[in-house]
């Protein structure tokens, strides 16, 4: 594993601050000093690793992108020994997103101002359609390993980010006593390897 130097160790603290922030406090309302504080560092250091608050935000989705990649890469790696069957394998697969991405209100609710903050701010909207294709094409090329159609693989990659954004979305502006989450992702799911796997 090779070593992270001190200055990508800064940025890092950096960017797990302004996750912080943003559980507690909107983007607009975080301040550069507010993003210091949480990362234990002098506001001025900030200003050395980024250009603004806005160039932490970009950097923030890069940083999410990272993790969230290197999370799902590792996983499929593991459960692709693990699960010989197709079946079980895309199925699998989605529980785990759900799991882990899907459900997880913490980066929905960062997620949620991202996405409004996108609406007028290009920068972030280029940001935010990036981290998008990556995502679609790191799960198609899974996909299409197993349902060996690039095209269903595509189609079925798109239609589950979009059906799971909208979860995620609706799943903290409506609690768990207003709507089965884990229920409507399993029936989803079911959907989808009814659709490929008949």
């Amino acid at each position: 594993m090779p070593r992270i130097s001190v200055k990508e160790k800064r940025k890092l603290q950096i960017l797990e601050a302004l996750n912080d922030c943003l559980l507690t406090t909107s983007f607009s309302e975080t301040t550069i000093k507010d993003i210091a504080k949480k990362a234990n560092v002098n506001h001025g250091v900030l200003h050395y690793y980024f250009k603004s608050k806005e160039d932490i935000l970009l950097n923030y989705i890069d940083f999410i992108i990272d993790r969230y990649l290197t999370v799902f890469t590792k996983w499929v790696s593991a459960a692709g020994k693990k699960y010989p069957s197709q079946r079980v394998f895309i199925e699998e697969t989605l529980l785990f997103i759900n799991k882990r991405v899907t459900l997880d209100r913490n980066i929905s609710k960062i997620f949620i101002e991202i996405w409004e903050i996108s609406l007028y701010n290009k920068e972030v909207r280029r940001k935010l359609k990036q981290m998008y294709r990556i995502w679609e094409q790191t799960v198609t090329d899974e996909f299409a390993k197993v349902i060996k159609d690039k095209k269903a693989a595509k189609q079925l990659s798109v239609s589950m980010i979009a059906f799971f954004e909208g979860i995620s979305l609706l799943s903290i502006v409506f609690d768990d006593k207003e709507h089965e989450w884990k229920d409507i992702l399993n029936n989803f799911n079911k959907q989808v390897l009814k659709t490929f796997f008949k």
